[in-house]
């Protein structure tokens, strides 16, 4: 925090990659002065943010502008009386781009933080907050939810919120994973599911369950012999209304 004798200097100096406030006043407005030069301060002035280090953004790096200032369509900031235009109350998340000053009103939430980097057979569960078309030209509504799979880097926004990481789960030979749906959806393979529906998944390798799905269960094979064979399949289809066998016939009892 600068000292109010520094903050009264009539003449500071403003290094490379700095910038400050200065506020008129006269008019009541703060404008941005950014460096390298040597600021003489006006008696109607007054420097109410003294030289600070510009934010920087590295490739593997996010941050978060609070307030952020509104822009054109070309990319320029919007002003009125030559007073910056801010968004108040929203937030933008910002990437790798050449070291930036903070407007007057703007904040950086927290520090700059690294991405996240998701691996093989990791994924990240994401909800919709809002409504909204992400990069791949998904509409997305609110509530909506999705996963994120690895390996790839996650860039956040301000329409989604992360719910939970999660792990593929691996299926080894003779072995089968029973799986639930949460909710009616269609699965990975076309196939619609019902809320409640449980099914096998057989194939050997990793198995990342999806957004609307939980893993109930994991199966493994057993050998049976004749009389036990047939002694199971009677009590199951006595257990159930209908049955699915392997090839995907259907008796109804």
């Amino acid at each position: 925090m600068a000292s109010s004798s520094a903050v009264s200097d009539v003449v500071v100096p403003v290094p490379p990659f700095q910038y400050l406030h200065v506020l008129d006043r006269n008019t009541n407005i703060t404008r941005l002065v950014t460096g390298p030069l040597t600021f003489i301060r006006k008696d109607h002035e007054s420097i109410v943010q003294m030289p600070a280090k510009m934010v920087t953004v590295t490739a593997k790096e996010y941050c978060i502008i609070l307030n952020p200032v509104k822009r054109d369509g070309e990319g320029k900031v919007i002003t009125e009386s030559g007073q910056v235009v801010l968004d108040y109350g929203e937030e933008e998340y910002r990437f790798a781009q050449p070291p930036f000053p903070l407007y007057p009103g703007e904040q950086l939430q927290g520090e700059v933080t690294p991405l996240k980097i998701l691996p093989p057979n990791e994924a990240l569960l994401l909800r919709a907050i809002v409504a909204f078309t992400d990069d791949n030209g998904n509409a997305r509504i609110p509530g909506e939810q999705w996963l994120f799979e690895g390996p790839g880097v996650y860039k956040p926004r301000k329409e989604v919120t992360v719910l939970s990481q999660r792990s593929a789960e691996m299926i080894l030979p003779n072995s089968a994973l029973l799986i639930e749906a949460l909710m009616n959806f269609t699965d990975r393979s076309g196939r619609k599911r019902v809320c409640g529906e449980r099914w096998l998944v057989k194939e050997a390798g990793s198995y990342m369950v999806g957004a609307y799905e939980k893993c109930v269960e994991t199966y493994h094979a057993y050998n049976l012999d004749e009389k036990v064979r047939w002694w199971n399949l009677l009590l199951d289809l006595l257990l159930s209304d209908s049955c699915s066998d392997a090839f995907c016939f259907t008796e109804n009892l």
